[in-house]
């Protein structure tokens, strides 16, 4: 047996992912999502745990010293089920990530996601596993962030969403935007919180002015 012969069932798996993907997206096309229930987290967290669980055995077979960032795993979930729900919902809005919203020079600011009308920017999320590095000045971090790009774009809704706060204290829910700007899946329990995805789909819904 040849070695492509030995390699063909892992090189079909990682082909087929993509095609896996798209079918489940088409079947969700007529799916009726209710913002009621915490589904949409579920999943989302479900994907999380799988991709966590597959990158840990390959860091630990092959004795890596760090595994593969879920960081943009986070923001491709993110953006499917944003994606699917306003596929249906808001007809007419695009849902784009690392879209360049501003240049100057060599310098561009690309949020992990923007949802646009024709050529409108209407809302930017940033979406972040955990704060990591960034969660002993996450709020003034974040507060910056959102002046600079109100300042560029004065009507847009600016709304962050993290995985879990399982690596910093206090998270999100001791704050004043918890559940209409700030979002988080999982709090520092890993317990569901009442400010999920479903919340910040409200929130996008009652905020955006389109």
């Amino acid at each position: 047996m040849q070695l492509s012969e030995i390699e063909k069932n892992y090189n079909e798996y990682y082909c087929n992912l993509s095609t896996m993907n798209m079918d489940i997206y088409d079947k969700l096309q007529s799916y009726n999502y209710s913002l009621a229930k915490n589904e949409i987290s579920e999943s989302i967290t479900n994907r999380m745990l799988s991709f966590w669980k597959t990158h840990d055995e390959i860091k630990n077979f092959l004795n890596k010293n760090q595994k593969q960032s879920s960081s943009d795993f986070f923001v491709e979930c993110c953006l499917f089920f944003l994606r699917s729900y306003f596929s249906s919902v808001k007809t007419e809005w695009e849902i784009k990530s690392e879209f360049p919203i501003w240049k100057e020079k060599r310098k561009s600011i690309r949020p992990d996601i923007t949802i646009w009308n024709k050529n409108n920017l209407l809302a930017i999320i940033e979406v972040k596993v955990q704060l990591g590095r960034t969660r002993a000045t996450w709020k003034d971090d974040l507060v910056q962030r959102e002046i600079k790009l109100k300042s560029l774009f004065p009507d847009v809704y600016f709304a962050v969403i993290c995985h879990d706060e399982c690596n910093w204290k206090p998270g999100f829910e001791r704050n004043s935007d918890f559940g209409t700007k700030y979002f988080t899946l999982r709090d520092m329990n890993w317990n569901p919180t009442n400010s999920n995805f479903e919340m910040l789909l409200k929130s996008i819904l009652e905020n955006v002015k389109s």
